[in-house]
């Protein structure tokens, strides 16, 4: 059907905020894009908090 999903899950904790990204292995996307986008979300969730 198609390549198999990331997922980025967050686990908030009020003195540390995680983020977990789960890479299938037959998914064709470059990881370093993915790495970027996780990078993006925690700026961005850094900012509003």
């Amino acid at each position: 059907q198609g390549q198999p999903s990331i997922t980025l899950t967050q686990k908030i904790n009020p003195i540390i905020q995680k983020l977990t990204v789960q890479i299938p292995d037959g998914n064709q996307l470059d990881r370093r894009v993915v790495l970027g986008a996780a990078m993006i979300v925690i700026a961005i969730e850094g900012k509003q908090n």
